[in-house]
């Protein structure tokens, strides 16, 4: 199916192929993550010889590897693959609306963090306090 909603993109040749559309040709860097996901989890912490605060963010890992911590941003999204070169400008654009539209449905377009937006009503409370 998804070959068939971005066929119109197909091109022939050798090189990197979009992920989506198969297309060959610049691949951009794309968020495995959505990255208001990311943003959301962010704070700031102060670096460099000034002690300037910049974006941060956090992983946590079970890998033996990966000591995870808070980094600058960018950081784990290269070191642990939360990004990477995977589809062309078009589907990338594609893809980048649908995240927002997601992105408003569910959590309105207030800033960080991020905060579920009430869908509908309440059917049942949880009774679980009861027992």
């Amino acid at each position: 199916m998804v070959d068939r909603i971005f066929a119109e993109g197909k091109t022939k040749g050798n090189g990197p192929r979009c992920s989506l559309c198969k297309a060959t040709g610049k691949l951009f860097n794309s968020h495995i993550y959505p990255d208001f996901f990311i943003r959301s989890l962010e704070t700031k912490i102060a670096t460099g010889a000034k002690g300037q605060k910049q974006p941060a963010s956090i992983a946590l890992s079970t890998r033996s590897d990966v000591k995870g911590g808070t980094k600058q941003r960018g950081y784990w999204e290269k070191k642990l693959g939360f990004k990477q070169m995977l589809r062309c400008q078009k589907c990338e654009m594609r893809l980048s609306e649908y995240e927002s539209y997601f992105r408003g449905f569910f959590y309105g377009k207030n800033p960080a963090p991020l905060q579920k937006q009430v869908l509908g009503k309440v059917v049942a409370k949880d009774l679980s306090a009861s027992f």
